[in-house]
């Protein structure tokens, strides 16, 4: 039941009413072969049939496996399971014993079975024996809807199918008696291959199994015997049909999971070329039935290595099974250097086959190493890549820095010559006192840039793997002329310096020079060159409002007034090449705790209006950065005769503030009043 709803479910139960035990034999005779020193009598399979009833109808159903099964006179006949077996001449009762059964209603187990063991010999007719990978059931007769109180016998085919290397089969082997009966002696039995094609095809892994052998061929008859012995003689014997099928072979393939690969440890094996350093075998047979047969580890398989030029034999690389790898002693001599490895199976099939795949050998080869200037900037010019002369930049006295990169080529003529190759190169000069390898850029501690600190000449050396490079450079006491000056769009948001009161930032310089390098310079900030080339040393700033904001002489600006145009900061060559550059920007202040501010954060505060335009004036207030803001009264004033606000309307209130609030305009005209509060 659930919420007031019910509902009631018939079942019907079937219990057992009769259960009746039956044997596949009643007379158990003396097997040809016993005497009275070694009895051996026949067996007979049990089953017991139950009557299920419903009270209405009623079905008879094989119940074997439901059922324990009692001798009376176990020294005459014993019980194992399902077979009755005779040890003495005799009678003895059998009954089937329902251990589910309910006491208070036990159903009627029928009439005990009496089987008779005699010491009359009987003869067994024939041995037969059968080899057997499956069986199909088939449909039973007729193959349509069924009665409940009908019967149908169910077909059963027995499947031999041997096709392929170490599929299995099992050996069954039935006695035939003179009487009519039969029985199942395949564990008494003894199985022996006849031949050698079958012994080289098959073997027995268990006294009844076989498996068909690496490199079994076809065949089909009587290649099985089986015996039974009784007390020592044979009492029947037989042969058995075994049938192999197997399938011809049409072709072998070979395939390389890598087909370059380099010594371990050589620099062709470190990132970024990542070439592997062992590349593993994999051979195939394809059979004509479409199947296909994995012979990489199989001892058929046979592999030669011989060099990829000249198709002699090498000691390029060495083979481990399957795996391949370069051999310490190999000499690589250009991009065709590699190995060609060919596998066959000699006497393993009839068909010659054969499969062969080439891998390269590869090592790293050449390094180059080429100087560019330091720090990078797309404004630089025509320096390229061959940048080896350090000056002294305008009349600051400073060096020009140097950053070393490098090109590595394989032996293939892969080559990389991306940061990520040349960061792992490790650089170092001949002379320190004139050049050293000591500042930026660095990657994971191996820095690449060349500070110089005397005029002279040095050797830069790179190395990468054991493979060296070297280019000379030069420290010259020769000044470069500044030839351009650029203030770059860094400042603020959109050309606003906005902050706090007395908020700082530094303007970032781009400064060319005559030879077409060029360098960023700041006082601060991502591009802050203060610790090598101070923006001091080659420019000086000024602003046209220094009381909104100031420039110091490193044109680091300071943030002191809101102004509603435009204020300008320029920047000049203090080395006497008249080059200079101006911006102009906008100065907007933030308000500070318990502060407002008008307009807008960006660009002019107020805009640029035509007579007749309209504008929006944003209102923002700051709390206090621990106290939620409770109530606010602001009374904005301006000059009637420039500007109007029409109506009470045009004030609204934004969505930071959920509270009460309420606006007046035009009392008095050039007024607006804003009173907010919160309740309690």
């Amino acid at each position: 039941a659930f919420g007031g709803w019910e509902t009631n479910v018939t079942a019907r139960v079937w219990f057992p009413t009769v259960v009746v035990a039956q044997a596949s034999g009643q007379t158990l005779k003396a097997v040809v072969g016993a005497s009275v020193d070694c009895a051996r009598f026949q067996k007979a399979r049990l089953t017991a049939l139950a009557t299920f009833s419903t009270g209405e109808d009623q079905v008879v159903v094989d119940a074997t496996d439901l059922v324990t099964f009692e001798s009376s006179a176990p020294g005459v006949v014993a019980v194992s399971g399902a077979v009755a077996e005779g040890l003495a001449p005799g009678l003895a009762g059998i009954s089937a014993a329902l251990p589910f059964a309910d006491e208070a209603s036990p159903p009627t187990l029928g009439e005990t079975l009496a089987l008779s063991v005699h010491a009359a010999a009987v003869k067994v007719r024939e041995l037969k024996t059968v080899v057997f990978t499956g069986a199909d059931w088939g449909p039973p007769s007729p193959a349509t809807a069924v009665a409940l109180d009908a019967v149908v016998t169910p077909g059963l085919q027995l499947r031999n199918s041997l096709t392929a290397e170490l599929q299995t089969a099992s050996v069954a082997s039935y006695a035939l008696f003179g009487d009519g009966t039969w029985e199942d002696v395949t564990l008494e039995a003894n199985f022996t291959l006849l031949g050698a094609a079958a012994r080289n095809s098959l073997a027995f892994t268990a006294p009844a199994a076989l498996e068909v052998q690496i490199g079994a061929g076809s065949l089909c008859g009587p290649y099985l015997a089986a015996e039974w012995p009784v007390c020592g003689a044979q009492a029947a014997s037989g042969p058995g049909v075994l049938m192999l099928d197997m399938p011809a072979p049409l072709n072998a393939t070979i395939s390389a999971s890598k087909l370059k690969i380099t010594l371990d440890g050589d620099g062709a094996s470190l990132a970024p070329f990542n070439v592997p350093t062992v590349s593993l075998l994999t051979v195939a047979v394809l059979f004509d039935d479409g199947t296909s047969q994995d012979l990489t580890f199989d001892d058929r398989s046979v592999f030669t290595l011989t060099d990829a030029a000249t198709g002699a034999p090498t000691a390029l690389a060495s083979l481990t099974e399957n795996a391949l790898t370069v051999a310490p002693e190999a000499v690589v001599e250009g991009p065709a250097t590699g190995v060609t490895i060919t596998v066959t199976f000699p006497g393993a099939f009839e068909k010659p086959l054969t499969a062969s795949v080439t891998v390269g050998i590869v090592e790293f080869d050449t390094l180059e190493v080429r100087g560019s200037p330091w720090p990078a900037s797309p404004s630089a010019g025509g320096a390229g890549s061959d940048f080896t002369t350090l000056r002294t930049l305008g009349c600051s006295g400073v060096w020009q820095r140097l950053e070393l990169r490098a090109t590595g080529t394989l032996s293939d003529g892969t080559f990389k010559d991306s940061e990520v190759f040349y960061r792992q190169v490790t650089y170092s000069t001949d002379d320190p006192a004139v050049a050293a390898i000591t500042s930026e850029p660095c990657y994971g501690g191996n820095c690449r840039g060349l500070v110089a600190a005397a005029q002279g000449n040095v050797t830069i050396t790179g190395d990468f793997a054991g493979v060296t490079a070297s280019l000379p450079a030069t420290v010259s006491g020769e000044a470069i002329a500044i030839a351009s000056v650029s203030i770059r769009d860094s400042i603020g948001v959109q050309a606003t310096l906005f902050g706090p009161q007395g908020w700082t930032e530094a303007a970032e310089v781009d400064v060319g020079f005559a030879d077409g390098t060029s360098v960023t310079v700041a006082a601060e900030g991502p591009n802050d060159s203060s610790d090598w080339l101070p923006p001091e040393a080659l420019l000086s700033f000024a602003s046209s409002r220094p009381n909104v904001a100031a420039v110091d002489g490193s044109g680091v600006l300071t943030l002191h007034a809101n102004l509603h145009t435009t204020w300008t900061l320029s920047v000049e060559d203090v080395c006497g090449g008249q080059n200079s550059d101006a911006v102009d920007l906008f100065a907007n202040l933030d308000p500070l705790e318990h502060d407002l501010d008008l307009g807008y954060r960006y660009t002019a505060p107020l805009g640029y209006l035509a007579v007749g335009e309209t504008i929006e004036v944003p209102v923002r207030i700051r709390a206090s950065e621990v106290r939620d803001l409770t109530a606010f009264q602001v009374i904005v004033t301006f000059d009637p005769a420039l500007v109007r606000v029409d109506s009470d309307v045009d004030c609204t209130v934004g969505n930071s503030w959920a509270s009460a609030f309420e606006c007046t305009t035009n009392d008095p005209i050039d007024e607006v009043l804003l009173i907010g509060s919160r309740g309690f």
